[in-house]
């Protein structure tokens, strides 16, 4: 089963909605598997501002596989395919990108 954006961030909304009001949910929520305390070798905090509804994605994603956001975005850092200039695949940046000619007006 393959879930877009979309479908997670609404899976996000329904589970933040329903924790309203008598703070009994309406979507079963399961239990997050975290790392065992101690593990990480040497831990920082990251303090990256994103959008709300990106880090709603990745909560999102991480409470579907019962694991923590943290250990998401390790995992998706250790997955990520690079090109030989160490930048994922899929990242376009000016030197890649052609741009179209304007019409001549």
């Amino acid at each position: 089963m393959s879930l877009d954006v979309g479908s997670v961030l609404n899976f996000a909304s329904a589970r933040r909605s329903s924790l309203k009001g008598d703070r009994t949910p309406s979507v079963k929520l399961m239990t997050d598997r975290r790392r065992v305390r101690g593990t990480i070798r040497q831990p920082v905090r990251a303090q990256w501002k994103i959008e709300a509804h990106t880090k709603e994605f990745i909560d999102t994603m991480a409470h579907n596989a019962g694991i923590s956001s943290s250990y998401m975005i390790e995992l998706m850092a250790k997955h990520i395919q690079l090109d030989e200039r160490g930048v994922p695949e899929w990242f376009t940046t000016p030197e890649n990108v052609r741009e179209r000619p304007i019409d001549a007006a």
